[in-house]
This record gives C-alpha cells, sequence and structure tokens, in this order.
C-alpha cells in the first residue's frame, strides 16, 4: 500500500517535505534550519560530552566539474568531515547502481584525515580515476575510523570514459645492455594497464623465417606494465645469431575501454644476435676478443664468469664457446638489405695481431707466454 502523502499532518508533514525525502537519494534541498552551522545551515546545536568511541562523518560530498571523465584524469571532490578522538579515512568509490553494500563499488582513491576534536573540517582536492572501469557511475565517499563506516553519496551521475589507446612507451633487449654476445629478453612496456591476447612475431630478417611461438615465454606485470619475453627453450635461453624483427599485432593488445595498441597499428622493434659482440657494433674483434678472454675457462663461481659468453647454457665458458667465438671472430653480422660490409686493413692488423697472441698467463700473473687462439682450438 503506498503511504499517503498526508500521512503526516500539521507541522510534521505532508511526508513529500520531511526525513527520507531530503536524503541524497531523493534529492530535495534542506531546510537551512535543519543543517548545522558546521555544514553551511543555521540550525542550532547543543554540544553534548560524549562518552566512548565517536563515529566518524562525512557530509556535503561534491563532484566540482562537469561533463564526462577521461580515465585517468583526476576528479574535483570536496566534502566536510569530523572525527572528533580519532584520526580517519576517506575512500572514494565509483557506484553503478547507488548501493553502497552490495559488492560492486570500485574504490579508486584513499584520503588520510586527521582528528578534528570539535570542529568540522572541510577537504578539497582531486581523486585519480586511473583504475576505475569505464562506465556511469555515482561515487561516494565511506569514512571509517577503522571501528564505524558511513557512506555519502554525491549528487548526480558522471560517466567515467577511455578514447585513449594504450602504446609502447619503453622497450629494452637484454635490460637494455649493449651486448649482442646472446639475447635472451625483450620487454615492452606500456603507457596503461593492457590485456595481451596474442603472441610476439618474432622473424629473422636473413632467412625469413619466423620464431615458433611455442619456444617465445611471455609474462606481463601489472604493477609496471610491462610485458617480458624470453626463449627457455632455445640453446642458451637465447635467440640464434641473425637480424630479426619482433612485432605485437595491435588487436592482441587492448586495455579496459577495449582499445587497440597504437590506435590499431601493430608495434614493432628491430634486434640482432652476433655471439661474441660484446660491445654490440655487430663485429667480433680484438676488443670482444679481450673480453672472451677474461671469461675463458671459467665458471659460474668464478669471479670472472661472464654469462653473456655462454653460450650453450650450461654455467661455464670453455671449448664449447671458445669454438663458437672463434667462428665469429674477425667477422660482422651486417643489417638486413645492406651491402656487405669490410674491415678496414688497421681493423683486419689489429685482429690478426690479436688471433695470434692470446695471452696465456701463468699463476704469477707472468704474461710474457702467449698461445695463438687457433692452437687453443688445435686448429694450427
Amino acid at each position: 500500500h503506498s503511504v499517503p502523502t498526508d500521512w503526516y499532518n500539521g507541522s510534521q508533514g505532508p511526508r513529500n517535505t520531511i526525513g527520507y525525502a531530503f536524503s541524497n537519494i531523493v534529492g530535495l534541498t534542506k531546510p537551512a534550519a535543519g543543517v548545522a552551522n558546521g555544514h553551511g545551515g543555521n540550525g542550532a546545536r547543543v554540544a553534548t560530552n560524549p562518552i566512548g568511541d565517536q563515529w566518524a562523518n562525512l557530509r556535503d560530498l561534491n563532484v566540482n566539474q562537469a561533463g564526462d571523465i577521461e580515465r585517468g584524469e583526476f576528479i574535483d571532490l570536496s566534502f566536510s568531515y569530523q572525527d572528533r578522538d580519532s584520526d580517519a579515512q576517506a575512500m572514494i568509490y565509483l557506484d553503478p547502481n547507488g548501493d553502497p553494500l552490495d559488492g560492486n563499488e570500485q574504490l579508486i582513491d584513499t584520503i588520510d584525515l586527521a582528528a578534528t576534536g570539535n570542529n568540522v573540517q572541510s577537504w578539497a582536492g582531486q581523486v585519480n580515476t586511473e583504475s576505475g572501469i569505464p562506465g556511469t557511475y555515482r561515487i561516494f565517499a565511506e569514512i571509517t575510523d577503522g571501528l564505524h563506516r558511513r557512506q555519502q553519496y554525491a549528487d548526480g551521475l558522471f560517466s567515467l570514459v577511455d578514447t585513449i589507446a594504450p602504446q609502447v612507451q619503453t622497450s629494452q633487449v637484454n635490460q637494455d645492455q649493449s651486448h649482442r654476445t646472446i639475447v635472451t629478453e625483450l620487454t615492452a612496456q606500456f603507457s596503461e594497464d593492457v590485456q595481451v591476447t596474442g603472441s610476439l612475431q618474432l622473424q629473422n630478417l636473413d632467412t625469413g623465417q619466423f620464431v615458433d611461438s611455442a619456444q617465445i615465454a611471455s609474462s606481463y606485470e601489472a604493477a609496471s606494465q610491462t610485458l617480458h619475453w624470453s626463449f627457455p627453450d632455445l640453446t642458451g635461453g637465447s635467440l640464434p645469431d641473425g637480424n630479426y624483427r619482433a612485432t605485437l599485432l595491435a588487436q592482441d593488445v587492448i586495455d579496459v575501454g577495449s582499445n587497440a595498441l597504437n590506435d590499431g597499428i601493430d608495434w614493432s622493434i628491430d634486434l640482432f644476435r652476433y655471439y661474441g659482440d660484446e660491445d654490440g657494433d655487430r663485429d667480433v674483434d680484438a676488443a670482444d676478443l679481450f673480453r672472451f678472454r677474461q671469461a675463458f675457462n671459467t665458471g659460474g663461481a668464478h669471479p670472472a664468469y661472464d654469462e653473456r659468453f655462454d653460450w650453450d647454457g650450461d654455467n661455464d665458458v670453455d671449448a664449447a664457446e671458445l669454438f663458437r667465438f672463434r667462428t665469429n671472430f674477425g667477422t660482422r653480422l651486417d643489417e638486413p638489405g645492406s651491402p656487405p660490409q669490410s674491415a678496414s686493413q688497421d681493423q683486419l692488423n689489429v685482429n690478426q695481431l690479436a688471433a695470434i697472441y692470446w695471452a696465456d698467463e701463468e699463476d704469477d700473473g707472468d704474461s710474457s707466454s702467449v698461445t695463438p687462439i687457433d692452437d687453443l682450438l688445435a686448429l694450427a
């Protein structure tokens, strides 16, 4: 049965001018005489002596801007609050249906508030919407002192939209180390949190062949918005020698607003691996030989062991690595499609000298004894 509008009579009615009608759900303007001075009214209040824990209160929550809000932008908010005897927190939520207790609200920010004593305090500032999901919402604040909770809704609805496509902000090969003697990891960091549904396409530009996607492992870190790729099933966990192009299809990367990567444009990066190229200049020369020599005949426990030269990933640098190094020594890996480049005569002389004089240091540090590099391979 509907409650009649004249249920309350005289000074207490009718019912559409009292009580619930002035809540933020119905939304009638509160009479100034019914609102305390601290909340902008002129209603008289009498102070009492509080006993026990005091509840925190929050009122007059306002969204001080109009129109749609782009996800990741800030919302201008203001409210008044009071917690006489303890510090409190105001938690700001997006709520699709006006029920703060049904579990579908989204927490977007938390504000620390100091105890107020007998006074009502005001707060005004901005809250971030980065964690929100696009949709139409009411916004409410829940204030709590750890024991008690109260909620306050702002008037009206607003829409959180997402029209900005995610981008790849940075990418790295081998955690941005310059060497290319092995390539064990690629990373891409995005401008926002994304969902990745497809595999990396990795093509060898020298042969035209693609690396089997089953040999590419991937993991995503939501906190840093970073996607990692590695190659644990390949020899030494590294790509083979060659020039490569890594491509991530735009349709395989979307944000919470269903925007595809880079407005639908695929992302790619070119890279190369050339075993022995410690300085990343596409050749294996005397400078690389010097570094390799320091790591040669060492294992994982040795201070000179360098995992960058561990071609087969067996935790040492031994004859297997020496054979691979000698294969590439004195050569370069040209960029795809470029004419072959030959080393200068000065560079050839340096490489020849380095190949002939490989210092074989004694335990006492005497480097006067030398052994040709080919002798170490039993090729001379």
